[in-house]
């Protein structure tokens, strides 16, 4: 029972955080940029535009035939994305995807309130948390982008980023404000 009331807190403290952050982000164009990485998903028909990272390829996810909403990975140096599709009820909205996929994500990675940073996107549809691990001698930088077909299916990004300098961990939980998910 405490467990579950923890959980609700931080979820409530996640959609706060949500509000306030987007408050705070510059307005930037939400049309496919030029540079950074683009993608175009199909089934669900979305264009995917993170300015943050570099453009790199993606290939089927070797996972995809057993598992389906399992998509597509790609990586470029230390950089890692996978694009995953998970189903939804029916109707469900990207705030609703945001919150349901980001408590397990919380509770999977057992983020504490202060070590996360979580965005809404300027677009009202692009929902972003962002944090880091320890792993042995390095940081494992995570982001998830989450937003949705707002029929039968949320829309999850998946970026890592691997670092040996703590003080990227900083930058790295400002976010992604450039990010958008949008339905073509």
């Amino acid at each position: 029972m405490k467990k579950r009331i923890t959980e609700t807190i931080l979820l409530a403290a996640l959609l706060v955080t949500c509000q306030q952050n987007v408050k705070k982000q510059i307005e930037t164009q939400s049309n496919p940029v030029k540079d950074g990485f683009n993608f175009i998903l199909e089934n669900p028909n979305t264009i995917i535009n993170i300015p943050e990272i570099q453009q790199f390829g993606l290939t089927r996810h070797p996972l995809a035939e057993s598992k389906p909403h399992l998509r597509y990975m790609g990586n470029a140096g230390n950089v890692n994305l996978s694009i995953s599709t998970p189903t939804s009820d029916n109707g469900m909205d990207a705030e609703e995807c945001a919150s349901a996929i980001f408590g397990s994500i919380i509770s999977r990675y057992k983020l504490e309130k202060g070590k996360f940073s979580a965005i809404k996107g300027i677009d009202n549809n692009t929902f972003g948390i962002f944090f880091a691990n320890k792993i042995s001698d390095v940081f494992q930088l995570n982001a998830y982008l989450v937003s949705s077909d707002k029929k039968t299916h949320c829309i999850e990004i998946h970026i890592s980023k691997i670092t040996l300098n703590e003080r990227d961990i900083l930058d790295w939980m400002k976010g992604m404000p450039g990010a958008r998910i949008t339905l073509k």
